[in-house]
């Protein structure tokens, strides 16, 4: 269950199904927070900590892991803060991880060797 909920690994349909499922889930927030031509209209803290909390774990536990797997630099997921940079990282992470990413226990040196491992002289 905990791996469900925090993965460590994410490949990319389970991206995005995540990625839809905080969509569809975030909408009806998103659509309560837009009412700004109110004139009196203040939106609540609980509607904001669960805006922030859902933000925190979208970055934390689907892109974050996504760009680990794609062998990536988790840091690049801070770019999923800035606008329309964002949409172009999301739609980036839907692409096929690397294959030196895939095996996490591959050795650079057996690699570069095309599969051998090295001969000492």
């Amino acid at each position: 269950m905990m791996t469900l909920l925090f993965p460590r690994k994410i490949d990319r349909i389970a991206y995005l199904i995540r990625m839809l499922i905080f969509v569809f889930l975030c909408a009806p927030v998103s659509l309560e927070m837009a009412r700004v031509e109110e004139e009196e209209y203040v939106p609540s803290l609980s509607l904001l900590l669960v805006s922030f909390i859902a933000l925190i774990y979208w970055f934390m536990f689907i892109v974050r892991p996504r760009c680990r797997d794609c062998g990536w630099s988790p840091w690049i997921s801070i770019v999923s803060f800035v606008p329309f940079l964002n949409l172009c990282l999301w739609i980036a992470l839907l692409f096929p991880s690397s294959i030196s990413a895939r095996d996490e226990k591959a050795d650079p040196v057996t690699a570069a060797n095309g599969g051998k491992p090295p001969r000492l002289s």
